[in-house]
């Protein structure tokens, strides 16, 4: 059969790219999370492509661990989530919370292939039973797998979608932080995993899928999954983290309690947003395309929090808008430049600091109301 070759050259892989993202430099934190979560997906594809012999070589007791093991890739895939978006790692007595269900799930199935009353077996990944039905594994054994590896990516999905909300406070060009990959992916796995439970649940009983293929479908897919994340996970850069606080002045609009531990007095403010501007106009960090706060704070000897506190209070602005302010009046003054009028808008604008067209010419749109060419043509115009 096609499909077994398939699962053994996904477990493979997986250990490829695991080895791949050890030996990734610069290496992060959240390259550990995502060198778990392939060693344990190879492991997974390993426990199908066995458990979809003729006669599984593994003995029930790994075949038991095999089948648990989406309990845990789960939480390791929203850990890694967790990692690039926060910037800090989950805590260990919090990990081993997320593990229980794994635990406990395993040592139930053990209990029963101890019990000399049940003959507790494996056949095409399924549990096989001799003897009464426990209620155990007929409705905990199953349900468990599809509604951890939803929740988690819905976790992982909503997490996301705030981190992407927050950018423009850490930020200057947010769509140099693409994660559209890996929402991407969790939308997915929460539909994957629904249509697993319905399949496994339902599936054999409605002669939708045959018992023999539901694991077989479910190692393709994990596959597809394996050489996905592995492919876009060895790209990705480190994140900011998402400071909580600077959330708070965001939603909330009230500067005073969001920075109440900055540590800035009224007129400490007013001096650091002095300092900034002449930095921003002599050294001109803005023309670095991938400027973000904590390193524009490094730069002025302040914390993250400070400035923030110092742009949204002094400038009345967030970040993303108060860096690319400075860029567009630089793009400005080159397209009036009559000897640079060979060069392209979009060259001028990448040299500006910007790091795409399309939020280039969205920032300048809002800032003139006029489209770059209308703007250089009327300017140029002038010149001569």
């Amino acid at each position: 059969m096609l499909v077994r070759p398939i699962l053994i050259a996904g477990a493979f892989q997986a250990l490829f790219l695991l080895v791949l993202v050890v030996n990734k430099r610069p290496s992060n934190r959240a390259d550990r999370y995502l060198v778990a979560w392939l060693l344990l997906i190879s492991l997974n594809l390993f426990f199908f492509y066995d458990a979809n012999a003729a006669v599984p070589a593994a003995p029930v007791p790994l075949q038991v661990i095999g089948y648990y093991l989406p309990l845990l890739h789960a939480p390791v895939m929203f850990a890694y989530i967790h990692q690039l978006t926060a910037g800090a790692a989950i805590k260990r007595f919090t990990l081993l919370v997320h593990a229980l269900p794994f635990l406990i799930g395993g040592a139930g199935l053990l209990y029963y292939y101890v019990d000399p009353n049940i003959e507790l077996s494996f056949l095409r990944g399924f549990i096989r039973h001799g003897g009464p039905d426990p209620l155990y594994y007929r409705y905990f054994a199953g349900i468990p797998l599809a509604i951890s590896g939803a929740g988690y990516a819905v976790a992982g999905l909503i997490r996301l979608l705030r981190y992407q909300r927050r950018l423009p406070q850490l930020h200057a060009n947010p769509s140099l932080v693409n994660l559209d990959w890996l929402r991407y992916l969790a939308i997915v796995a929460v539909l994957f995993f629904c249509v697993i439970f319905a399949t496994i649940q339902f599936g054999p009983d409605t002669a939708l899928i045959t018992s023999n293929n539901v694991f077989l479908l479910v190692g393709v897919v994990t596959t597809l999954h394996v050489f996905i994340l592995g492919y876009f996970g060895l790209r990705q850069r480190i994140l900011l983290p998402a400071q909580e606080e600077l959330v708070a002045k965001s939603n909330t609009g009230k500067s005073e309690p969001a920075y109440a531990n900055s540590g800035l007095s009224s007129k400490d403010a007013a001096v650091l947003y002095a300092d900034l501007t002449e930095h921003m106009t002599t050294h001109h960090p803005y023309l670095e395309a991938d400027l973000n706060l904590p390193g524009l704070a490094t730069q002025l000897g302040c914390t993250p929090n400070q400035l923030s506190q110092v742009i949204n209070q002094e400038a009345g602005t967030n970040f993303f808008t108060f860096v690319n302010a400075y860029r567009i009046e630089a793009v400005k003054r080159k397209m009036k430049d009559s000897s640079l009028a060979h060069f392209t808008i979009l060259a001028l604008a990448f040299d500006a600091g910007f790091g795409s067209k399309a939020s280039f010419n969205k920032v300048f749109k809002e800032t003139t109301g006029e489209t770059p060419s209308a703007f250089r043509r009327k300017n140029l115009k002038k010149a001569s």
